[in-house]
């Protein structure tokens, strides 16, 4: 019998930050008004690239403004404008990159292949901007 877990599993002690920028829920950017939490994105965004499933190994975590830059397709939108600046768009190849370095206890390619449609991409770091405001507020490294 297979235990089903709630994708609400990544959220444990250690890990509750943004796993793309590094921000906490407590960690409100400059011009941000609404209410702003660490949200759980699925890996593959909008554009029916997989399949919506309540599972760990389907999610990331991120704060309300990288959820917001989360897109189907940077190579036809590279940026968007959100809280007051342009900023780079990530796609499922980076959720893919941040859930094999920031959650390897759920990264499950086997599992991903039965719920995406067609062939998953392969992972590739997100934008550097990304990945030094993770390095300066985590302390975390990824390369």
């Amino acid at each position: 019998m297979v235990k089903l877990i709630h994708s609400q599993a990544i959220k444990r002690p250690g890990r509750m930050f943004c796993w793309l920028c590094g921000r906490t829920a407590s960690y409100r950017p400059k011009n941000w008004y609404a209410d702003f939490y660490l949200e759980l994105a699925h890996i593959a965004s909008g554009g029916g690239a997989a399949r919506r499933v309540d599972d760990p190994r389907a999610v990331v975590l991120l704060c309300s403004l990288c959820h917001k830059c989360h897109i189907n397709n940077t190579d036809r939108c590279p940026t968007v404008h959100v809280c007051g600046s342009e900023r780079p768009t990530i796609d499922e190849r980076h959720t893919l990159w941040l859930k094999e370095k920031l959650d390897p206890e759920y990264y499950d390619v086997e599992f991903l292949r039965t719920i995406w449609i067609g062939i998953p991409p392969n992972p590739e770091p997100p934008p550097s901007v990304y990945l030094e405001s993770l390095t300066n507020l985590t302390g975390i490294f990824l390369q």
